[in-house]
């Protein structure tokens, strides 16, 4: 199914409304994406919240993103000083097709601001956006579609790092942050997020998530979706490592209670 064949679809169905967007992106057609985040706000508020929930865990519309969560969370990493390129090649080595900060560039950074106040108010603390990057759009960058974004682009090519961008961002790339740290603070909170979206009722299965997930939004399919990551680390080992990252980053990275719950009675999602 192509792009123009979903758009004649009921765009009043709120899942539709995701795969639409997915699709678009899937073929290059970032542009169409914005007017969809105005067709999300159309909807009744109970279908803008479960659009606003599967978004976040398919990272929002795909929207920005295949993990908006990263895109949020690595702009946290820019604040600390870590550079682009690290908290791209990061997630590019754990397995992800393409890196959070490319991500945003990708579907525009514009679209993701105006999400992001989407997902704050639904969501609250733990999708509210980083200070300071609606500087980002006040210096018109909008990513690949105009040429400036976290990265330079000649035409449609995408060239090095923006290094203006920091000075934008007030910010100094001087941390030598580990990729294990990277890894860890971007791909936790997404698992997080997938376990609480089962825990809500958003998805039917874990089975589903881990389908979803690898398909839907680029989920490293050698490890086996969320869910079967959970089971083969350890929910216990999963809890603990966002009990540490809570305690130093904020409520943002509490465990979902179906994860709490996983880890205290062995209980696996899958396997």
């Amino acid at each position: 199914m192509t792009a123009s064949s979903l758009a004649s679809v009921d765009s009043e169905n709120p899942t539709l409304l995701v795969a639409y967007a997915m699709a678009c992106l899937e073929l290059g057609r970032e542009r169409e994406i914005e007017p969809l985040v105005d067709k999300v706000l159309a909807l009744d508020p109970g279908d803008r919240l479960r659009v606003g929930a599967y978004a976040t865990w398919i990272e929002a519309l795909r929207s920005e993103g295949k993990y908006r969560e990263g895109n949020r969370v690595g702009r946290r990493l820019l604040a600390e000083g870590a550079s682009v390129e690290s908290i791209d090649d990061a997630m590019v080595n754990w397995g992800f097709p393409v890196g959070p900060i490319t991500l945003s560039d990708e579907v525009g950074i514009d679209v993701g601001a105006k999400i992001a106040k989407i997902m704050a108010a639904e969501f609250g603390d733990r999708m509210t956006p980083e200070a300071g990057f609606s500087t980002l759009v006040d210096d018109d960058r909008k990513g690949r579609k105009n040429g400036r974004g976290f990265y330079e682009y000649e035409g449609r090519e995408k060239k090095g790092v923006d290094a203006t961008v920091y000075e934008t961002l007030g910010v100094t790339p001087e941390t030598k942050m580990p990729r294990a740290e990277i890894q860890e603070r971007l791909s936790l909170p997404l698992i997080n997020e997938a376990v609480r979206c089962l825990e809500e009722g958003i998805l039917r299965s874990a089975r589903d998530g881990d389908i979803g997930a690898i398909f839907g939004f680029g989920f490293p399919p050698f490890r086996g979706g969320p869910f079967w990551y959970v089971d083969q680390v350890g929910a216990d080992t999963i809890v603990a490592k966002l009990d540490d990252l809570a305690a130093e980053h904020g409520t943002r990275f509490e465990p979902a209670q179906l994860l709490r719950d996983a880890a205290t009675d062995g209980r696996k999602f899958r396997t």
